[in-house]
């Protein structure tokens, strides 16, 4: 009578998976063959979400100052004819149970579904060695729900026991290998990073605002139990909506209001700040009631791509950073497009930036060229994307910034140091084909290790900017660049070097490796 029995339970869950699985259908593009037709080993599914996560593989085993890498896909449902679409919108993505000394990086961290993205953990060599669970969660902005993927990280080695033998006084040290799961993690120290948008660029009066984000600490590590403070400014600066909140167990928040049906037209600002034991970071955006008659300028993605076919980034090569910005006001005339690149001893590897107008409407996309010096540091690097009014010297301020992390591995073979390089900077614009601008910089760079009592480090950038509107066309070229022995430095747009100084950054027991280009 048992087989009866286990056939009829069999038959039973089957019913119930096709029932569940009739309500939504996966819609499974060919063109995303790379991921949807891996053996994915699992998923954690919930209907009402609206989307799929998918974790590859779900076990990463590294030895302590290795990598692994998880391949994750979000991929919308499509709702079966006459049900209604859920509009899923932006896709937030967090990891949270990273073991200290070491750093999750996504190769993109949020989006639109459907989408594929890359998790990659680096560690140090004095990562404990263990058995890490590691959440992977997608949040849903519109809907307010998420999707978590458990994984585990097993950091390879030994582990050291100490027993105490209390009948003869004696300490003995017992290597065993480690196979418990370790759920703890720890916040690294430093600032709070946040990521957070509103879920539309312009509203009209009597709209719900749905704001939403995340919060992570320097090693990308999901912050929870974080506490917030929110305020959004009307365009008269004065305080429109105040609240507080806290992140939920993966690190995301929200907060929703409602425009008054007399809200003033123009732009608003939101400042967001975090705390967390002592840590503290803060971001803001913006978005327009009506019409605005100032610039609403927003860095909508900040991508990192490298050209090499298998997708690593090596010291030497060319690396892609692509800022998405949007401007919902009037356009910006002189709007400027910053980049700084820090090694992974937060030290500026790279600074520049592009003058640019930015018209109202549809987006526009500043690439900048990166080439990585032969002798590049492995580990994590960090970009930074800033937009300003005007150079910060004459009165300009920040609008906005955006932060993407990429990794550097190093070479198997020892290569040579390249002093001189040349980039090539390009900014397009989808408003008008007969507006474009083209910056072209070549830069020739001499690197000096620095210590405490002495300094000879010299670095010299000369950039020419070509820009081009219609059939009138102005080149300007740039003031140079020096690092001085005293560990000054000459002719750095004053506003960035107030804030690099601000960060501490001239450290002379650092090596200086500048790549700058000025106006």
């Amino acid at each position: 009578m048992r087989k009866p029995i286990l056939k009829t339970c069999l038959l039973i869950l089957l019913m119930g998976f096709a029932s569940t699985m009739a309500v939504y259908s996966t819609n499974v593009s060919a063109s995303h063959g790379d991921v949807g037709d891996r053996d994915l080993q699992r998923m954690e599914f919930h209907g009402k979400v609206g989307f799929l996560l998918f974790v590859d593989p779900t076990d990463v085993s590294v030895q302590p100052g290795g990598r692994g890498e998880y391949w994750i896909r979000v991929e919308a449902l499509t709702p079966p004819e006459g049900k209604p679409d859920h509009a899923i919108g932006l896709i937030f993505l967090t990891v949270k149970g990273l073991p200290k000394h070491a750093v999750g990086v996504f190769s993109q961290s949020m989006g639109i579904p459907t989408f594929e993205t890359k998790l990659v953990i680096v560690t140090d060599p004095q990562v404990n060695p263990g058995v890490y669970e590691l959440k992977i969660a997608a949040y849903s902005q519109r809907k307010g729900t998420s999707v978590t993927v458990r994984a585990a990280l097993t950091i390879q080695g030994q582990t050291e026991t100490v027993t105490t033998t209390t009948s003869t006084g004696l300490t003995t040290v017992t290597p065993t290998t480690s196979t418990a799961i370790t759920t703890t993690s720890t916040i690294m120290p430093g600032i709070l990073n946040i990521a957070f948008s509103t879920d539309k660029l312009r509203y009209a009066m009597g709209e719900a605002v749905l704001l939403s984000g995340v919060v992570s600490d320097e090693a990308q590590n999901a912050v929870s139990n974080c506490e917030l403070s929110i305020q959004v400014n009307d365009p008269a600066g004065s305080p429109y909506h105040i609240a507080q909140t806290t992140t939920d167990s993966q690190g995301f928040f929200n907060d929703t209001f409602t425009l008054k049906d007399d809200a003033v037209n123009g732009t608003y600002i939101v400042y967001v700040s975090a705390s967390f034991n002592g840590l503290w970071g803060a971001a803001q955006s913006t978005f327009v009631v009506g019409e605005s008659q100032t610039p609403a300028i927003s860095i909508l993605t900040l991508n990192i791509t490298t050209t090499s076919q298998d997708g690593v980034i090596n010291p030497g090569d060319e690396v892609l950073a692509s800022i998405l910005v949007s401007n919902q006001g009037i356009p910006l005339e002189g709007g400027m497009v910053w980049l700084e690149v820090d090694d992974p001893r937060s030290v500026p590897v790279y600074l520049t930036m592009l003058s640019t107008k930015i018209d109202q409407g549809e987006p526009i996309t500043v690439e900048f060229h990166i080439y990585l010096q032969g002798d590049a540091l492995e580990g994590v690097y960090t970009a930074n994307a800033y937009i300003s009014n005007g150079y910060i010297s004459q009165g300009g301020v920040f609008l906005d910034k955006e932060q993407a992390k990429f990794i550097v591995e190093a070479l198997s073979s020892t290569t040579t140091t390249t002093t001189s390089q040349e980039a090539t900077n390009t900014t397009s614009t989808t408003t008008n084909a007969m507006e474009t601008e083209t910056t072209t910089s070549t830069t020739t760079t001499t690197i000096t290790t620095t210590n405490m009592t002495e300094s000879t480090t010299i670095t010299t950038t000369t950039v020419t900017v070509s820009t081009t509107w219609g059939n009138e066309t102005t080149t300007i070229t740039s003031t140079t660049l020096t690092t001085t022995p005293s560990g000054e430095t000459t002719g750095l747009e004053e506003g960035f070097k107030t804030m690099l100084v601000n960060r501490n950054v001239y450290s002379s027991t650092f090596v200086r490796l500048w790549l700058v280009t000025m106006p």
